[in-house]
Order: structure tokens, then sequence, then C-alpha cells
């Protein structure tokens, strides 16, 4: 009987093999665009290069907030890398993606299960089991032990190319952690120069009150004598108010960043955020590589993450189109049957029993076609989607060395509007010195100086921020190991 299976199996493999080529080339048929590989930005790189802040180089290293030496900063990364609650809830759902594709690889191999039966069947006088066999008493015991041994054999791939695609599935969860950890460490850093910023703007508003208030005395002063009038004075109170509001709004702000900073740290909310101070800023040139585009595949998680999901959802394909094809499973049970326990490992109480067995789907009410177009459909959507993902990943390098460059000019500009204000200052000082000039209008151009002084802040976190967005444009300073990528699918 089993030879009669084996020659059904290779006549039913000739039919099948055509079923598998037609279902094939219909899946292959309008898949769309293949996935992206480059995108041109040569134009922006060499402006970057052109404008003296950027010099051709490698990818940022793995900690790459240590090139910015600041300890505060560092500390703050590491602790939440090793201690945020969300990161670790990624990390773990890394392991269970890993399990399930174990549980999925188990389908390539054998199947077997022991069973142990005890049973006591007891006749009345006559019954017909013993017209059948005479040799049956009325109360009668049997031992069974079996083991059940099954096999699909895998002719047409469908376990392995399951088990391929869980693999892919846990790679797309390991990257989609990697890509939390980017984000992570970008987001606490421009957290942190946001904090770095608003404690320095603090300073200067408290500056700038402090000179209003002097204003206010003046002119209260002015007004006893009947220099200004009350208008003024009430004027300058509305001035110191609205300082005042803006201090306190600054207060407030510094203690939500830092309530965020400690929350993605894993810490206590109300932990003060120790900080440098606002221009100890890195003077070095930030290292660009020199072929961007055909590295950020490698180079990013979210884009490895993605071209992993779509290589899954292409073998989801392949295993939809297996549905179609016969299943081949090999079902085999040794036992030793006896009925005396102590006769029951004795070479007559061997049986053995061989079930191969070829089922083949004929009717399924459209399933098997409905999960191939579903499987089909959702691997044009990975392409797509990848697309999409890459394009913006190109658009956020572009972005963050636009802005890096504009902030940098900029930073420069308002450096020279600073300089001015200060001279300004200096020059009405003096004219107060020699009694050319009454205090009144110096402590107006000391105000436009601090004024200025805040501006000078706001285009130093700009830079800042703008450099962070170019670290985690390419990637965060991710690297590949040996087998994270996968060929495009075509």
């Amino acid at each position: 009987m089993f030879l009669i299976y084996l020659v059904y199996l290779q006549v039913m493999k000739k039919k099948t093999l055509l079923i598998l080529l037609l279902l094939s080339s219909c899946s292959l048929r309008d898949n769309g665009p293949p996935p992206r590989e480059e995108v041109s930005l040569d134009c922006i790189s060499s402006e970057a290069i052109d404008s003296d802040l950027f010099t051709y180089g490698d990818y940022p290293e793995i900690n790459w907030w240590e090139e910015l030496k600041d300890d505060a900063l560092s500390c703050l990364i590491e602790s939440a890398l090793a201690e945020n609650p969300g990161l670790m809830g990624t990390k773990k759902r890394v392991e269970v993606a890993n399990q399930e594709a174990l549980m999925v690889r188990s389908l390539l191999f054998p199947q077997v299960s022991g069973l142990f039966q005890y049973l006591w069947l007891y006749l009345v006088d006559a019954h017909f089991i013993q017209e059948l066999l005479p040799a049956l008493s009325n109360s009668n015991f049997l031992y069974n032990l079996m083991f059940n041994f099954s096999y699909e054999f895998d002719f047409w791939g469908k376990n392995k190319k399951k088990y391929e695609a869980a693999l892919g599935s846990a790679k797309a969860t390991r990257f989609q952690y990697e890509e939390a950890k980017v984000i992570l460490s970008t987001s606490i850093a421009t957290s942190y120069y946001n904090l770095v910023a608003m404690k320095a703007k603090k300073m200067v508003l408290d500056q700038i009150l402090s000179n209003k208030e002097k204003l206010f005395s003046l002119i209260a002063l002015r007004k006893k004598n009947r220099i200004d009038s009350k208008m003024d004075e009430y004027t300058y109170l509305q001035k110191v108010k609205a300082m005042e509001d803006a201090v306190t709004a600054i207060n407030s702000e510094i203690a939500l960043e830092q309530s965020l900073i400690n929350i993605l740290a894993g810490r206590n909310p109300q932990e003060v955020v120790e900080t440098i101070e606002v221009y100890q800023a890195f003077d070095y040139k930030v290292e660009m590589p020199e072929k961007i585009t055909s590295t950020l595949l490698a180079r990013r998680p979210d884009l490895l993450a993605s071209l992993w999901i779509t290589k899954k959802n292409a073998l989801d394909v392949g295993v939809s189109i297996t549905n179609f094809l016969p299943t081949v499973t090999l079902l085999e049970g040794p036992a030793f049957i006896s009925n005396t326990g102590a006769k029951l490992f004795n070479e007559d109480s061997f049986a053995n029993v061989l079930f191969p067995e070829v089922s083949q789907p004929l009717f399924t009410g459209g399933r098997l076609l409905a999960g191939w177009k579903k499987s089909v459909v959702a691997y044009k959507a990975s392409v797509d989607d990848f697309n999409n993902l890459f394009l913006q990943a190109a658009k956020e390098v572009f972005d963050a060395i636009t802005t890096y460059i504009a902030s940098e000019e900029r930073s420069k500009e308002q450096q020279e509007k600073l300089e001015l204000a200060k001279k300004n200052y200096e020059l009405e000082y003096l004219r107060f010195q020699n009694g050319i000039s009454s205090m009144l209008p110096v402590l107006n151009y000391d105000e436009i100086f601090l004024e200025n002084k805040v501006m000078m802040i706001e285009k130093e976190r700009a830079k800042r921020l703008a450099y962070i967005s170019f670290i985690k444009s390419l990637g965060g300073g991710f690297a590949p190991k040996k087998g994270d990528l996968v060929e495009s699918e075509k």
C-alpha cells in the first residue's frame, strides 16, 4: 500500500509543479515598484562640505553622545537605556518573537508523543463480541503503550517558508527595538538641550526683570519730581508684571522639561537635572558619510525593520501558494498491547500501525484564493511602506543638514547683533559716566543687549537640535551585524 502512495505522489508532483509555476507567475505579476535603494543627495552633501561645517567621515559611533563631552548628558542617556520601562518592554517583545520563530521551526521536525492506556472490559454472558472472539472471558484487561509518530513531508517548502517568515518577523522586532533606542537617546538629548537653553534664558530674564524694576524705580522717582506722569509709571509697571509672568512661565517649563527627562531616564520626575552652561558648545566639525543614501539601508534600524517585514510578506505569498498543493504526512504508531502487565514488553505484544496520508484541498469556498490575494496585497503594501519610509529618511537627512547650515549662519548673524548691542550699551554707559546722559537710556540699552542675548540662546539651541536631528537621520550610530541585511525583493 505504501508503494501505491509513492506512485501517487510522483504523479501529483508533476501536476502540482505546474500549478505552482502558474500561481507563482500570477504572484509576481504587477508587483508594483521594487524597494528603493538610493535617492540622490549629492547637492545638499556638496553644500554641506562647502559650508566648512561638515567633513567627510564615517557614521557616528553607537555611543554618539560621548562626542559631546558632557558627562551629565551621557549619564542620563545610559541610565535611560538601562532603566526605561518602555524600552525594556520592547526588548522583551524581541525575545517573544524569537521564541515564536522557534515554535514555527518545530514543524520541520517529526512530532512524537506517548500514550499509555489501561482498559477493563466486562462482558455479560453470550455477548456478541464473545461470539466473534470466543477466547474472551467475561472480565478482560488490556494494557496499551503506544507512541504516535507524525511527519509532514515539506515537498513544497511551506514549513520552511513559514519558519523564514517567522525569522523575518523576529528580526523586524529586533530592529524596532534598536530604533526605540535611537529615538530614546535622541529624545533625551533634545530635551536636555532644551533644558540647557531654558536655564540660560531664565538667568537672562531675571536680569531683564531686575533692569525693569530699576527703570520702574527711576520712573517713580521722576514722577515724584513731576518729570514723568502717572501714565508713564503705570506703563512701566505693566512691563514689570509682564516680565514677572515670563519668569514664572519659564520656571514652569523648566520643571516640566526636567520631569520629561527624568521619566525618559527611568528616574523620579522630581529629581534635579544637572546641565552644562549653554555656551559650552561643541566646536568640532560634524562628520558626514561620503555616500549617505546607499548606506541608509544598513544604518537605519527602521529601514532594516521595514525590509525584513517586506521579505516576511514575500515568504507569506509562497506559503499561501503551497496551501493549494497536496499535504503529505506519514503517521506511524508502534505499540505494545497485552492483557497482562507482565507480558506488556514481550515480543508477541508488539504491534505497529503505518498510515501514509495525502490530503488535497478541492473546494474551500474561496478561502485559499482569498488568502493568496491577501498575501500578495500585503507584500505590495510593505514595498510601498518601505519606499515611503526611505524617502522620509532621505528627507530627514536633507532637512537636518539644511537646518544645521542655516542655524550656523543665523547664529553668526545674531552674534554680530549681540556684539553691536553690547557696544551700544558700553557707549551709553560712558555717556552716563561723563554726565552726558542719564541712567534711563543706559538701562534701556542694557535691556536691548539682554534681549539679543536671549535670541542668541535660541540660535544656539536650534543649532544643537539640528545636530541631534542629523545624528538621528543617520540611524543614531546603529551598526548592523552579520546577517542583519536582506536583499531587496525585486
